[in-house]
């Protein structure tokens, strides 16, 4: 039989025990909060490096080279990025915070699972049910900036690059890009051409 001696120190370390756990469990939380803020801090960074890139190249004033990561918390493998095409006055207004009738929008979704991303592209119902992080940027240039690949682009490629095409139906993975606008005078629509780096390309 224990005295109460021994069952009053029992039970202040059962206590003890209690608490310390309640506080790791609290710490544990807290550190995985700041690391899911520093990871979607440095998500935002690289879609506004991108969104500058595009603008500049867009309105023609230089090619821009550019190297898009995604953070360790949102693997390619579950992210999908895209430039959508909205003509929808409240999802433009809300997300460019101007009034706003059509425009693009650099649209990222990670999701819970991973997913094949070559049949997701042709077929968006492939993908997975749960999102659990999405961000949108608006883009500002002109709506109907056409970022499919063409004649023009292919003419004008760098060594060392491939062809590529941001459409809507495209994703945008990891990688480095140099993109270059090629419109004319004579252009309905404003052209950039996109080029993927890929050391394997030949330099013709």
């Amino acid at each position: 039989m224990f005295s109460r001696g021994q069952e009053a120190a029992v039970f202040e370390l059962l206590i003890a025990v209690i608490l310390m756990g309640f506080v790791i469990l609290v710490g544990m939380n807290a550190l995985d909060s700041l690391n899911k803020q520093k990871c979607e801090g440095e998500l935002n960074q690289q879609l506004n490096s991108l969104k500058h890139a595009i603008e500049i190249a867009s309105a023609g004033k230089s090619r821009q080279d550019i190297v898009l990561e995604f953070p360790s918390c949102f693997p390619s493998s579950k992210s999908v990025l895209k430039i959508k095409n909205s003509n929808q006055e409240f999802e433009c207004t809300s997300v460019c915070k101007e009034k706003r009738n059509n425009c693009k929008i650099l649209d990222f979704k990670s999701y819970e699972t991973a997913f094949n991303k070559e049949l997701a592209e042709n077929d968006p119902t492939a993908l997975p049910k749960y999102t659990i992080y999405s961000n949108r940027v608006c883009l500002d240039i002109n709506p109907v900036t056409d970022f499919s690949s063409g004649d023009e682009c292919a003419d004008d490629k760098p060594k060392k690059f491939i062809s590529g095409s941001w459409t809507e139906e495209d994703f945008i993975e990891p990688g480095r890009y140099l993109l270059v606008n090629a419109s004319d005078f004579f252009a309905s629509s404003p052209k950039v051409c996109v080029y993927e780096y890929d050391p394997n390309a030949s330099d013709s």
